[in-house]
């Protein structure tokens, strides 16, 4: 994995996820782009970082600086819904695909190459269809998803990464 390593997210990290998932940005580009109350956030992280069916990857580069995060849920024992989010300071120098590439690898191995992952892009979210496709995923369909139109990409785990 050139220049970005990764780690599984613990407890530990719910203020760094906190303060990403409020960034302006992501807040435009999310379903819902409310503000998220921290007692919110620490109920639903602390909830989800011992869940199982949770794949929490967090992404640092070369010089040790957090870049960015995946969230990987099971929804059944075939689909995984996927999302991502690149801090600020570190968007548009290419992170956003390799950070996709290598979590969806470990998860692939760790499920047995076993599940199909979805991702649901708001149809104005450029930057995210670009990341997206150029980590392998393949656009499905158009669809209403949350009240959005909605590009619906897929990988599976046959693809190769």
């Amino acid at each position: 994995m050139s220049n970005v390593t990764f780690r599984k997210a613990d407890l530990s990290d719910v203020n760094l996820y906190y303060n990403w998932l409020n960034d302006p940005e992501v807040r435009e580009k999310s379903f819902d782009s409310s503000i998220i109350k921290w007692q919110d956030h620490l109920n639903w992280f602390t909830e989800k970082i011992s869940n199982p069916d949770y794949f929490f990857y967090l992404f640092q580069n070369k010089n040790l600086d957090y870049i960015g995060q995946v969230r990987i849920q099971n929804i059944n024992d075939k689909d995984s819904v996927i999302g991502v989010s690149v801090c600020s300071e570190h968007r548009g120098m290419g992170y956003g695909s390799k950070i996709l590439v290598e979590s969806c690898k470990d998860f692939f191995k760790l499920n047995n190459n076993s599940f199909k992952i979805n991702a649901y892009i708001k149809n104005n979210n450029f930057s995210s269809k670009i990341i997206f496709e150029k980590a392998g995923f393949n656009l499905l369909e158009n669809i209403l998803y949350n009240n959005f139109i909605t590009n619906h990409y897929v990988l599976y785990a046959d693809r190769k990464l």
